[in-house]
């Protein structure tokens, strides 16, 4: 076909001036204004000038669900998300993402829902609005009568929609940047904060360890000069270095303490406990301290108050520090208590003493980090402020609350207020049982389980939700476990999974026995010692996770594991999401299954294996006869440089290239919109009048979108991706470089077309 590259004539609808002139408008407003309402306005009165539509529509898509939102220009927002009926154009599009115009209606062609324009219209412009190869809109023109859309109107609808595209990318960068920002100003607060606790924290341990060392060396000299035979008046030199030693100790330790818990590296084991057992236990360790003071520790216990749940170690040591902290405060001779209260939802540990009290302005300020109350006409008592700090931590850890409040007759009462039961936020338990008592969506973490095994070539996966009732996790589908296993539960902030749920991150384990996080034994039913755990997140609540273990090859996993673990359970997450948000569309939860089956083949996937885009359109340009140099610079127009490529001289010798084969880059990005068949734009060039660099992008970006998928489209393995692209030759594509492509993936690996690809298999 040849190609089209003469002049155009002047829209039907207007002469060139008047089209400069809207353009002009609308490229004034993108460039001045980050409002979209402004935008959408303005494009389209230059739809209704220059294309004579009589209807001008946005539709904007859910990056979580797929769903379509309308532009609602009286309220200068996105309107309530809908699905697009069946059959109809913003279906065709979400699934086909290609500019669509129609000059007049007719049998067998995608039509305008009458639900959305309710009357009947003649010729339309339908034009997908992507960015960085996403689809973020669509845009519709609707004309009232039917009217042949020449090229010049082509023409025009390609820049209002790409205007529109590049609001809509912009919108996102600015998002992002935000985010980033954000996220880097908290970084940097943070590594602020942390060089400023390093700084206190050594000028308090150098400090506070001066006195002890001091005290351990003079009487260290006075032992030596001391004579042999005079063992008795030994003794107290040696007490005395005992306890100072004792107290280098203790400060060390809590500095540790604190340095591990406020960066989150000290584990919390969950586990059922009594509160008397760990009273009895405190007080057998804080017995020797009180005595030599001479306090006397009065316990109050309730019979039969029953079991709650916490850290052991860690409840030992909040108890150990308020109690410590007494102990300090107190005057010689004088009496601490502990008393524990509760009921069926709560529990409470209140310390009270005889001290001199808390200045009611201090009361908060007590529990950070090196804070002491210095108060006049009181006896100085040696410590680095970090005890009742390390307690405020491990209480909140727990989910509960530590104050203080004065004491009637004198002195203080700190009073700790824990959950009974370890349970998940109110909010995950809410989302959780709406989860519970949807079918469609257990189907999905059935067909989860499945599709993970495969992808992840583990034996064992299971996937676990929150128990609206309970708080704890509860398995909802597995594969590859045990009867007893499949009835195992596990505490929020309990073990590797409740640890997941609870930080909304993931955690891989490579050695669950010599992992500093958890040390111990492995399960019998578990053949390898390495698993993940990913938290699964609706609507940005971590509601449950699922769990990777057993890899076929008995290696341990890694980070490229991690990563493609991520990757699936963010498309279950997805599939949830959307299933919940159209909870009455029979299609759906078909879409989300095929879209789980074809994740299959994501390990696979050339995408997401190791050649990214810069890298798929640098090695098909070396393919099709391109120097290196001009390879690269195709590579940098996709986005990116092929890390490990060297540059070869080119022919010339001078090691640059003449773009004689790929064309120049100005040139390849113009005709990256172009058809093979001559029905693109801008240009509506043809055949080998497109030059071979767009060619190559256009082949590279329809592989990404079909290989990567969408909501509203389900990801293809590489090898039935390739299908499409060849069935799109000699229309869209070049035939050529459809070929290459084949020949490239082929060399992946990833070009195999198994009789079964995509085939659904049976839900474990």
């Amino acid at each position: 076909m040849p190609a089209r590259n003469g002049p155009r004539p002047p829209s039907a609808n207007g002469k060139s001036g008047d089209v400069l002139a809207r353009l002009s408008e609308v490229t004034l407003v993108l460039r001045t204004s980050a409002d979209l309402g402004v935008l959408v306005e303005t494009v389209g009165a230059a739809a209704r000038s220059l294309l004579g539509a009589r209807e001008s529509r946005l539709f904007l898509i859910d990056e979580r669900t797929g769903a379509l939102r309308p532009w609602d220009a009286s309220q200068g927002r996105a309107g309530d998300a809908f699905l697009p009926e069946p059959g109809g154009v913003l279906e065709w599009m979400l699934r086909h993402e290609e500019p669509l115009f129609v000059s007049s209606p007719r049998a067998g062609q995608p039509a305008l829902e009458k639900t959305l324009w309710g009357r009947k219209t003649g010729a339309f412009a339908c034009l997908p609005l992507t960015g960085r190869g996403t689809l973020s809109g669509v845009w519709v023109a609707s004309l009232a009568q039917a009217r042949e859309l020449g090229v010049s109107d082509r023409l025009t609808a390609h820049v209002l929609s790409d205007a529109l595209s590049v609001a809509l990318e912009r919108s996102r960068c600015d998002r992002a940047l935000a985010e980033r920002a954000e996220q880097a100003g908290r970084l940097e607060s943070r590594a602020e904060e942390g060089e400023s606790l390093l700084s206190q924290m050594l000028s308090v341990v150098a400090h506070e360890m001066r006195t002890p060392l001091t005290c351990i060396k003079a009487y260290a000299e006075t032992l030596i000069d001391t004579p042999a035979e005079e063992w008795e008046s030994r003794a107290p030199f040696l007490e005395i270095i005992n306890e100072e030693c004792d107290r280098l100790g203790r400060l060390l330790t809590n500095a540790l303490d604190y340095s591990r818990l406020e960066s989150g590296q000290k584990s919390f084991h969950l586990t059922t406990l009594l509160p008397e057992d760990l009273i009895h236990d405190v007080l057998l360790t804080l017995a020797p301290e009180a005595k030599r003071r001479g306090i006397e520790i009065a316990s109050a216990l309730p019979e039969g108050f029953g079991s709650v749940e916490g850290d052991l170690d860690l409840l030992k040591q909040l108890c150990l520090n308020l109690l410590t902290n007494a102990i300090k405060f107190s005057p010689e001779q004088g009496e601490v208590a502990i008393a524990v209260s509760g009921d069926g939802e709560r529990w409470r540990v209140e310390v009270l003493d005889r001290g001199p009290g808390i200045p009611e302005d201090q009361a908060e300020r007590i529990f950070e980090r090196f804070y002491r109350v210095e108060q006049e006409g009181q006896r100085s008592v040696p410590g680095t402020g970090l005890g009742l700090a390390i307690a405020r931590n491990i209480t909140e850890l727990h989910g509960g609350r530590i104050a203080v409040a004065p004491r009637p007759g004198g002195g203080s009462v700190f009073g700790v207020d824990l959950p009974r039961v370890q349970r998940a936020p109110e909010e995950a338990r809410r989302l959780a049982g709406g989860l519970w008592e949807r079918r469609d969506v257990l189907r999905v973490l059935d067909e989860a389980v499945a599709v993970v095994s495969d992808a992840m070539e583990a034996q064992i996966v299971s996937a676990m939700l929150v128990d609206p009732e309970r708080g704890d996790l509860r398995m909802a589908a597995a594969l590859g476990l045990d009867e007893s296993a499949l009835k195992r539960r596990v505490g929020f902030r309990g073990g590797i999974a409740g640890k997941a749920l609870a930080q909304a991150a993931p955690v891989l384990v490579n050695d669950i026995e010599t992992d500093p996080r958890f040390r111990r034994p492995n399960h019998p039913q578990y053949s390898t010692k390495s698993l993940i755990c990913v938290p699964l997140l609706v609507e940005g609540r971590s509601v449950g996770v699922i769990n990777v273990n057993n890899k076929r090859s008995r290696e341990p996993f890694g980070e490229e594991d991690l990563a493609l673990l991520r990757t699936l359970v963010d498309r279950v997450s997805s599939a949830i999401e959307r299933s919940l948000a159209f909870p009455e569309s029979t299609e759906v939860p078909a879409e989300t299954m095929a879209a789980l089956r074809m994740s299959l083949h994501l390990r696979q996937d050339l995408v997401l294996g190791h050649r990214p885009p810069g890298a798929i359109a640098y090695a098909l340009a070396r393919r099709l006869g391109a120097g290196a140099a001009e390879s690269r610079m195709l590579a940098r127009l996709a986005g990116e440089d092929p890390d490990g490529e060297t540059v070869e001289p080119e022919a010339n010798g001078h090691g640059t290239s003449r773009h004689a084969t790929l064309g120049s880059a100005k040139d390849i990005l113009l005709a990256r919109a172009e058809r093979w068949d001559g029905t693109g734009h801008p240009r509506g060039l043809a055949g080998e009048a497109i030059p071979l660099g767009a060619r190559i992008l256009a082949a590279v970006e329809v592989l990404l979108g079909l290989t990567h998928g969408s909501p509203h489209r389900p990801s293809l393995p590489a090898a039935s991706a390739l299908e499409e692209m060849e069935r799109a030759a000699e229309a869209r594509l070049d035939p050529r470089v459809v070929a290459a492509v084949a020949d490239l993936l082929a060399e992946e690996g990833a070009a195999e077309r198994p009789a079964a690809a995509g085939r659904p298999r049976e839900a474990a």
